[in-house]
């Protein structure tokens, strides 16, 4: 059998991956955030979660202080290192709450690792690929050239092209390392349109519905797709709606996990 390449998710360091464990009950949920985000990101919904649930929280590889993955991942290498990681710390089967790219990695998840899954929450969920607008269509046109340009030129000439090219890329390409960029680029060309048709465990859909990075129309799709699915639609909420409106995303995923009220 040949040996896992080193840029592999094989061998990437899960003892080094950074996480946050509150409440000490039977029933475990592991949570996973959006891009940018962190361990503390569902902080707000775990502070409450976890009188009646294990929260598990990751910072997955390159946010917080994990370590960034050796290699342009796609979605499906962050799923399995965070399969590596649960079998080492969760009991299995688990509940999952993932938001926007967390969502990407718990999709590819729950339809590669069925057994490991016991019920799926999607809060403004990425998954699908959108249609571009064509202000977006010309971003990347300029950039792709002004790439090539800079390739070609040397000294500040290319510095001053690359300057420009940062200027249209998205707050989170700004925000992101060299190699995060190349990831973001990737996922966000992928399309789980089958995955979502194999995951089998029960799916409850949250979004808002002033939701602008990932539509309402993507988790519309989404609930033709999956077999056992709800959505849950949050008024004037935005991408962030567990945030945006707090108590509907809780009383929600209350629901969804068949939780005691706690409130």
């Amino acid at each position: 059998m040949k040996a896992p390449s080193i840029d592999s998710p094989d061998r990437y360091p899960i003892e080094d991956l950074r996480y946050q464990k509150t409440g000490a009950a039977d029933t475990s949920v592991l949570m996973l955030h959006g891009w940018g985000g962190g361990a503390q990101s569902f902080a707000n919904l775990s502070s409450i979660l976890s009188t009646y649930c294990t929260i598990w929280s990751p910072s997955l590889p390159g946010f917080g202080a994990s370590p960034e993955p050796p290699a342009v991942w796609d979605s499906f290498d962050y799923a399995e290192v965070v399969h590596r990681w649960a079998l080492q710390h969760i009991e299995t089967p688990f509940d999952i709450i993932a938001h926007s790219f967390g969502g990407r990695i718990a999709i590819a998840l729950a339809a590669r690792h069925p057994d490991l899954v016991r019920c799926l929450i999607l809060i403004s969920s990425a998954g699908l690929k959108q249609r571009r607008t064509l202000p977006t269509r010309m971003k990347i046109a300029g950039g792709s050239i002004l790439r090539l340009a800079g390739e070609l030129c040397g000294g500040r000439i290319k510095e001053a092209l690359n300057r420009r090219r940062e200027r249209l890329g998205s707050a989170d390409w700004r925000a992101a390392s060299p190699i995060m960029r190349d990831v973001l680029s990737r996922v966000i060309n992928e399309d789980l349109t089958d995955c979502l048709r194999r995951v089998q465990a029960p799916t409850m859909l949250i979004w808002g519905t002033e939701d602008t990075a990932t539509p309402l129309r993507m988790a519309e799709k989404m609930l033709k797709l999956l077999s056992k699915a709800e959505l849950v639609k949050i008024p004037k909420a935005g991408h962030f709606c567990y945030l945006d409106a707090p108590s509907e995303a809780l009383s929600a995923i209350w629901k969804h996990l068949s939780l005691p009220k706690a409130w």
